[in-house]
């Protein structure tokens, strides 16, 4: 009852190593154990309550943590430059309250296959310039009601990055001033849900990999909001923009789109098109699926009926054979 009573994972781990009996009550593998550690929380930076001073900082909570370890960022932490070089080593969630943020910098996210469902970044502020802001380097992780910007008033450089191998679900985020929003390596995936692009002078580009574009919103100024690669597959679906989709580039062949709103007149009748042509396609394959299944299911013809001969027929046919014989 006491340990159950404890909501910070750090006070847990102290906590088993006061006495044997806490040690084997708060042993990992145990189903007590664990939804007391998937209740708790780690709040970021851990301060001495007598002297103030920080026992745990972001940086090292981080390089640290273990997989599935839950991290909150304290309200109103300003993460500077001397320590803006976050790196999570595993895939954690990391929650920030209201006013967290990183301060011109970079969050690097790397996470193991088998990590449980992968990392979280949630509500985290996040300025840069000169580097990207956040690169996904393996594993898949979740970016959730983020807002990465400029850190001065000209646009930075691309603000995401998603290496080979790696995948990235953005919800609900968004990205104002930068040259790019984020850029897709090839064997990579990315799925933007509801998110605001503002500013930037091309939404996506991508090297390959899959992309999934749905319901979000391209602000102007930009030039294009897709500079993809033609061996990029995907789609982008029911998004609002305000300028050309993919410009002078070329649409891959296993790209799709359909539904957008704001496109120019020409790529609206290239899209509706390209629609007419799939419905058309679907309703092709579903009717050929269709007679198969009625081919396998209907009785096989019957045999033709064996031919009537008659017996001078017959009489000839022998004395024919009898001539060949001879």
């Amino acid at each position: 009852l006491l340990l159950s009573q404890l909501a910070c994972s750090l006070s847990l781990r102290r906590a088993s190593a006061v006495c044997r009996s806490w040690r084997a009550r708060l042993r990992r593998g145990q189903r007590d154990a664990d939804q007391l550690f998937e209740s708790a929380w780690l709040n970021l930076p851990v301060v001495d309550p007598l002297d103030g001073r920080v026992c745990l900082g972001v940086a090292g909570a981080l390089a640290r943590a273990p997989a599935g370890e839950r991290l909150r960022l304290s309200a109103g932490t300003k993460l500077r430059p001397h320590d803006s070089q976050l790196v999570c080593a595993r895939a954690v969630h990391l929650v920030a309250d209201a006013g967290a943020a990183l301060c011109d910098g970079t969050l690097h996210l790397h996470g193991g296959e088998g990590e449980g469902e992968g990392g979280l970044v949630e509500g985290l502020a996040i300025s840069h310039f000169r580097d990207e802001a956040v690169v996904v380097h393996t594993g898949t992780w979740t970016l959730r009601g983020c807002s990465i910007a400029s850190s001065r008033k000209s646009r930075a450089v691309t603000a995401v990055t998603v290496r080979p191998g790696a995948a990235l679900r953005l919800e609900s985020c968004s990205v104002r001033n930068a040259l790019s929003a984020a850029m897709l390596h090839d064997g990579a995936e990315l799925r933007a849900v509801e998110c605001v692009f503002d500013n930037t002078r091309s939404g996506v580009i991508s090297r390959g990999g899959h992309l999934e574009l749905e319901r979000c919103r391209v602000e102007a100024p930009c030039d294009v909001v897709l500079k993809l690669n033609p061996k990029t597959t995907g789609h982008a679906t029911a998004n609002r923009v305000k300028c050309s989709l993919f410009g002078g580039w070329q649409r891959p062949v296993g790209f799709r789109r359909h539904s957008n709103v704001g496109l120019p007149a020409a790529e609206e009748a290239a899209e509706a098109e390209e629609g007419a042509e799939a419905e058309m396609a679907a309703e092709a394959a579903a009717a050929a699926a269709a007679s198969g299944r009625a081919t396998l299911r209907s009785p096989p013809a019957a045999a033709d009926p064996p031919r009537f001969e008659s017996r001078r027929r017959r009489a000839g046919r022998r004395r024919r054979r009898r001539r060949v014989c001879r």
